[in-house]
């Protein structure tokens, strides 16, 4: 390999690892709620994305009473009313 193929394959590699890291830091996210769905309103807005068909997307683990909630999809539920009354700014 020519050293300027090295000096890319590197600095792709140093960038893959990064945008990795993030995706994994963001995943890891835990949060516990007193309730469902009154609590989602508690939540930071980054614990959901906002999806390009207007639902929104879960992106953090959640705790409820005790039960574990992953990768849930709301669209025009009570869930997405509350998460857009706090992060839906348009």
């Amino acid at each position: 390999m020519a050293r300027g193929n090295k000096s890319i394959f590197s600095h792709a590699l140093i960038a893959a690892t990064l945008l990795a890291g993030s995706f994994a830091a963001r995943a890891e996210m835990t949060y516990t709620i007193t309730s469902y769905p009154a609590g989602l309103a508690d939540l930071p807005c980054d614990a959901f994305k906002k999806n390009p068909d207007g639902s929104w997307t879960q992106v953090a683990i959640l705790i409820a009473e005790g039960a574990l909630i992953v990768g849930l999809n709301f669209k025009d539920t009570n869930e997405t009313r509350i998460i857009e009354s706090k992060c839906d700014k348009r």
